[in-house]
């Protein structure tokens, strides 16, 4: 089974409808919420399977590139996006090219703050002045997280470490010691995404637009939020 079947059955594919919805809407708001003309350039930074990577296409005559660090799912990109006019990254040091928009989405939860500094300085060194960065990430602190939560119990899609103790953490902002291999965090409970907001602060990224997703109008009852960053002057 490669990771592309399991990442798309999670996701996309996904047997709940909820779920389904939730991450069909995640791509199309990301779509919708940067222009791009023929010119432009556009970096998918931690873009796994690729799927992101036709959506783009299908959307876009702009150069597009995808960064995918880890080499497993890098193979999988490779046999995922036949289209060679999509150019594939495996290591961002060998990149001199920099972009006009630069897409970060669900990667940042994964990671301590620290290392979530050290990624946007990647993401900053690859943008072009007056570039943008489209950052998304799951809501998984507040009343949000218990509803996730009781939709993963229902379903039998339990994240790692969910347990009574750590729903009742996520729902009040608490912090949570989430299972980790190396600097990689395995789950997404308890991820508090107004920390990373501190983050951005630090890094001198300046918020051009906030949108929660998959229904803006809920704010902050919905499953992600997006970012739309810049540099500050």
């Amino acid at each position: 089974m490669t990771k592309k079947y399991i990442y798309s059955n999670l996701t996309i594919k996904n047997r709940s409808f909820f779920k389904r919805f939730s991450h069909n809407k995640r791509f199309q708001k990301a779509l919708e919420l940067v222009s791009f003309n023929d010119e432009s350039s556009v970096l998918d930074f931690g873009t796994g399977d690729g799927y992101f990577l036709s959506l783009l296409r299908e959307k876009t005559k702009a150069k597009i590139s995808g960064y995918e660090p880890v080499d497993d799912m890098f193979e999988q990109l490779e046999n995922n996006i036949s289209d060679s006019s999509i150019n594939l990254i495996n290591n961002l040091e060998n990149v001199s090219d920099k972009f006009n928009t630069i897409y970060c989405l669900e990667v940042l939860e994964h990671f301590s703050e620290e290392y979530q500094s050290k990624l946007i300085n990647e993401i900053k060194n690859k943008l072009k002045p007056n570039g943008k960065i489209v950052i998304s990430v799951p809501v998984e602190v507040g009343f949000a997280s218990l509803l996730k939560n009781i939709v993963r119990v229902s379903i039998s899609q339990l994240e790692r470490d969910t347990n009574f103790k750590n729903i009742i953490k996520a729902l009040f902002y608490r912090d949570i010691q989430r299972s980790k291999k190396d600097n990689y965090f395995l789950t997404h409970i308890g991820f508090n995404y107004k920390k990373l907001e501190n983050v951005f602060e630090k890094e001198s990224l300046k918020r051009i637009n906030k949108v929660f997703s998959p229904l803006s109008f809920l704010r902050t009852l919905n499953t992600q939020v997006f970012y739309v960053l810049k540099l500050k002057e």
